[in-house]
């Protein structure tokens, strides 16, 4: 069965039943029915992960949530995939976390953060370690 005709250059695999799509030098999105959800626009786009996409438009990353509407406009110089309701972004060279409005959960002044697992995530800021919960509250 046949879902999208034939016309990208690359499609990749489906993840949250949307795949990227590339065609003309763009990135874009479509649905499982070939539905285009975003038009082939982007320099770069990574997959769909807890309901948003990133994208990436003259070196910035910005975020489209799963209807394609641009709801974190390209302004990261480093994005990452949003992952329970937070992501990690970098802004003039120091990491923060953002929430899905684009709210900041952690200020820009962390050297380095890893994405949370089993509820925690490691940060550095001045030479120094800290743990932190899923949404920025230091723990230890």
């Amino acid at each position: 069965m046949e879902i999208i005709r034939p016309m990208y250059d690359i499609v990749w695999l489906f993840n949250e039943k949307k795949a990227g799509v590339y065609k003309d030098k763009k990135w874009g999105f479509i649905d499982s029915e070939g539905k285009i959800i975003s038009e082939c626009k982007y320099n770069e786009i990574w997959h769909f992960s807890d309901g948003m996409a990133r994208f990436k438009v003259k070196n910035k990353w910005g975020y489209i949530n799963a209807k394609g509407e641009e709801v974190i406009p390209p302004k990261y110089n480093t994005a990452f995939d949003f992952k329970n309701g937070t992501a990690i972004v970098k802004q003039n060279n120091y990491y923060g976390l953002i929430d899905k409005q684009d709210n900041p959960l952690l200020s820009f002044e962390y050297e380095m953060i890893e994405p949370c697992i089993n509820g925690v995530r490691k940060a550095k800021k001045d030479g120094k370690y800290v743990l932190l919960d899923n949404f920025g509250q230091i723990m230890i």
